[in-house]
Formats: structure tokens, C-alpha cells, sequence
């Protein structure tokens, strides 16, 4: 009779772990695509995730740039969106690529406008509030 009440009590604390577990990499660690773009000599892919979920209850959501050459990583950043606690979503980041790097401009409703550039080399660079 102990052993299965034991028993029982393993596998409930085994499930519950398993359940925290996978709520916490939903919210801390997965990788949601949220958008994509290939430069014009279709060598070059830069590629913008949102990782987890955004910090409870109005924070910002954790993004991150990857730039790859072929499907070889050149680089990545990583950076926050404001968006009073919501989803990044595809608008709140517009690509332009140039000879030597892609241009990310990040806007979100709760922050200033930032660009980021992702050298082919693989340096980066912010400018924050660019227009000011």
C-alpha cells in the first residue's frame, strides 16, 4: 500500500516538473519567427525572432537578429521590443539591406526608433532614436 501511494506521489511530482518545464521554455526560450528577408543577390538571409514570451504584464518582448551568408551565421543581436507588454509582430521591423550590411529599423509603441546594421563582416551597430 506505501509503495503505491509512493508511487503515486513520484509520478504527480513527475508530471508537474514536466508541465513547468515545458510552460518554461515556452515563456523564457522558444524561438518564434517573425519575420524574414533575403538580399537582392540572394546570398545573405536576415531573419528576426522573438524569444519566449513578453515579460509580464506590460513588458517588453526579447528579439533576436540572425544574419546568415548562405546558412552559414555571420552574426547575432539581441534586442527588446516595447510594445506595452504585447507580441513583436512583422511590422514593428522594416529591412533594407545594403551593399555591405542589412538594416534593421525597429519601432515599437512604448520606445524610440532604432536602427540596427548587420555588416556582412560580422559587426553591428545601434542608433537609437535616429530622427532626433
Amino acid at each position: 500500500m506505501i509503495k503505491k501511494i509512493l508511487t503515486f506521489i513520484g509520478v504527480f511530482l513527475l508530471i508537474i516538473c514536466v508541465m513547468g518545464a515545458g510552460f518554461m521554455y515556452k515563456t523564457d526560450y522558444k524561438k518564434t519567427e517573425i519575420k524574414s528577408s533575403v538580399s537582392d543577390d540572394k546570398n545573405y538571409t536576415l531573419t528576426v525572432y522573438e524569444i519566449g514570451e513578453p515579460e509580464f504584464s506590460f513588458g517588453s518582448a526579447n528579439c533576436r537578429f540572425v544574419l546568415k551568408n548562405n546558412d552559414k551565421k555571420i552574426s547575432q543581436l539581441d534586442f527588446e521590443i516595447r510594445n506595452d507588454g504585447g507580441w513583436a509582430l512583422p511590422q514593428n521591423v522594416d529591412i533594407k539591406w545594403q551593399d555591405d550590411c542589412a538594416v534593421a529599423y525597429v519601432n515599437g509603441e512604448e520606445q524610440e526608433d532604432t536602427i540596427y546594421y548587420l555588416y556582412f563582416d560580422g559587426k553591428t551597430k545601434e542608433v537609437l532614436n535616429p530622427k532626433g
